[in-house]
């Protein structure tokens, strides 16, 4: 992107305001990566699942105006590259490069081939994010409004619960690939790194909590609450677009389900975590030493690359895998044969060995059978 100017102004445009009324069309979309994952459970029966994600790949992206819709313009924006202007409609660019009495409209005299048509804008960003993956209950024939619905309910649950302001957390509905009866409500928090705060909703207390300030919110326990939604549940100024398909109603039996719920660890899909470890690892030697871990059938390392800590203090050594509790693998490639490499290894592994930690050191396939002792014994 070149640098670009402001300028002020004391007045909008009359297109500037009705881009201001209709907004644009933003889509975000949630890349899943390491999660933690686990059922939420009604008694014995599975009525959700539930993943947790530090700092997962959230991207936001900008698809133009939303009245590009009402007057049939493709998506996007037009942008010139000659004076780094905005054009946001087919209307615009062709005014733009038009020649007047005064020349073209373009201060720097652009031509056609200087306007790029259909700029999407896009964000990416690392958040704290938290699913709830379900189906729709038999009986609800609009699924977008029930989806959509427990969205809303769920992003202001949690903000009420925790005590956060409503920009703090964002949510959206998505897709679950191959599964067309299910949705995945993602709740995000909007500041990168996290605040511990959609985290919290993986124990079960504070999970509990939100659905109770879900119900709540929904007038659970009000016979004269609203027929469908009003401003003192679930509408809002910053809602409106999805105004029509809010129906308190349709969550409700699904949330009082949930009143009682437990929660239970999953195990991690195996495909997903080896592809994470592979993605980790730093050599070549590595990933044949891990692909090696599984075709001799032994149980995948918990963690690549993981930093290994003496208490508080500084770090002692990098593990290549990881095993819980205190099994660390080294994978020994040529570099460390040489005479100062050795020596620092040395250094570093016998503190590790004082410390408790179980050592093996990989050079050769076959030193993996140092490995399968010790998860056997």
């Amino acid at each position: 992107m070149p640098d670009m100017v402001a300028m002020r102004r004391q007045s909008i445009t009359a297109d500037e305001e009705e881009r201001m009324r209709k907004g644009y069309q933003i889509d975000t979309y949630y890349e899943p990566g390491k999660r933690s994952t686990f059922g939420i459970l009604s008694g014995e029966e599975e009525q959700a699942e539930l993943t947790y994600e530090h700092n997962g790949r959230v991207l936001t992206i900008n698809s133009g105006p939303h009245l590009d819709e009402e007057r049939d313009e493709p998506p996007g924006f037009n942008y010139c590259t000659s004076c780094n202007s905005w054009l946001l409609t087919s209307k615009a660019a062709s005014d733009h490069t038009e020649k007047g009495s005064d020349g073209r409209t373009c201060p720097n005299n652009a031509t056609t081939n200087d306007v790029l048509d259909q700029v999407h804008l896009f964000t990416r960003s690392e958040n704290d994010v938290v699913t709830l993956e379900c189906a729709a209950p038999a009986d609800i024939e609009n699924r977008e409004a029930f989806f959509t619905t427990l969205r809303h309910t769920l992003e202001r649950a949690l903000t009420i619960a925790m005590d956060l302001d409503e920009s703090e957390v964002q949510s959206f509905v998505g897709e679950v690939p191959e599964e067309a009866d299910r949705r995945r409500v993602v709740l995000f928090e909007t500041a990168e790194g996290g605040t511990g705060a959609v985290k919290q909703l993986t124990k079960p207390p504070r999970l509990k909590a939100v659905i109770r300030e879900a119900l709540r919110i929904l007038h659970a326990d009000d016979e004269e609450g609203c027929e469908k939604a009003c401003y003192d549940c679930l509408l809002s100024f910053y809602n409106q677009r999805d105004h029509d398909h809010l129906d308190r109603t349709l969550v409700l039996p699904f949330l009082k389900q949930l009143s009682s719920l437990t929660l239970k660890a999953k195990q991690e899909d195996a495909t997903e975590r080896y592809a994470t470890l592979e993605a980790a690892c730093e050599s070549t030697f590595e990933r044949k030493v891990l692909e090696t871990i599984v075709n001799r059938q032994l149980p995948l390392p918990d963690a690549a690359q993981r930093t290994i800590f003496d208490g508080d203090e500084a770090p002692v050594a990098i593990a290549d895998f990881y095993y819980n509790p205190r099994l660390v693998v080294f994978v020994d490639g040529p570099d460390h044969d040489k005479d100062y490499v050795s020596a620092a290894d040395r250094e570093k592994r016998d503190r590790l060995q004082k410390l408790g930690y179980r050592l093996v050191e990989v050079r050769r396939m076959e030193d993996l059978d140092r490995l399968e002792h010790f998860l056997n014994g």
